[in-house]
């Protein structure tokens, strides 16, 4: 049992890993698509235009965001949990509910009995 829940654990934070490694590799690519923005748009505060302020504004905030620290691990972790689950439930049917449901309900019944 301990080796399970050790492999387990093992692949909970390989995939943990991954996902955060892609979160990071996405932001990234967003603060590098703000800063050509920022620079075809010539946001600098010696040329910016009246009529650009509040997307200059914007763009500066993109250049300042963190991928490292945006990256946090509960976060990811409860969107793979929440894919995870979502994947299970997309592909039970009707059928398959109505037959966990009656094994329930049979596994509650016979508790009953048998106090």
């Amino acid at each position: 049992i301990l080796y399970m829940v050790f492999t387990f654990s093992k692949f909970v934070y390989k995939d943990l890993e991954e996902k955060r490694m892609v979160y990071i590799d996405r932001v990234t690519h967003e603060v590098l698509d703000c800063g050509k923005s920022y620079r075809v748009n010539n946001c600098e505060e010696e040329e910016r235009l009246p009529a650009l302020e509040e997307f200059c504004t914007s763009l500066e905030g993109c250049l300042r965001r963190d991928p490292w620290a945006e990256a946090v691990r509960s976060k990811i972790l409860m969107t793979i949990f929440a894919e995870n689950v979502n994947t299970f439930f997309d592909t039970l049917t009707l059928r398959a509910f109505a037959c966990i449901a009656l094994f329930l309900l049979i596994c509650r019944l016979l508790l009953r009995w048998i106090r």
